[in-house]
């Protein structure tokens, strides 16, 4: 299991948002659906979640295509540190410039 951290029916994980830099951790069912894990991630991390926003491993790995799996499966089969990184759209900022 690597560096996962579990006890009984629950794993340790972390998440860190990228946009600001926030990490939380906390522990998290085994059986939950990691989508539902995601959204106790936002609360703790303090941040709402956008339609932009995707899903990784802290090793890059895309997490996306595995909301509806429960936690212990992503764990096992896909970040089996139990670390996860939030990637949101970054910055918007376009500049221009006119000519004299």
């Amino acid at each position: 299991m690597g560096n996962t951290s579990t006890n009984g029916d629950t794993i340790a994980v972390s998440f860190m948002y990228e946009n600001t830099g926030k990490q939380a951790k906390f522990p998290a069912q085994k059986d939950a659906k990691f989508d539902d894990v995601v959204n106790e991630a936002y609360k703790e991390l303090g941040e709402q979640r956008k339609p932009s926003d995707n899903f990784l491993c802290m090793n890059g790995a895309p997490l996306d295509g595995d909301l509806d799996k429960a936690l212990q499966y992503v764990v096992d089969n896909v970040c089996k540190e139990a670390s996860f990184r939030i990637k949101g759209k970054s910055g918007g900022a376009l500049f221009y410039f006119d000519e004299p």
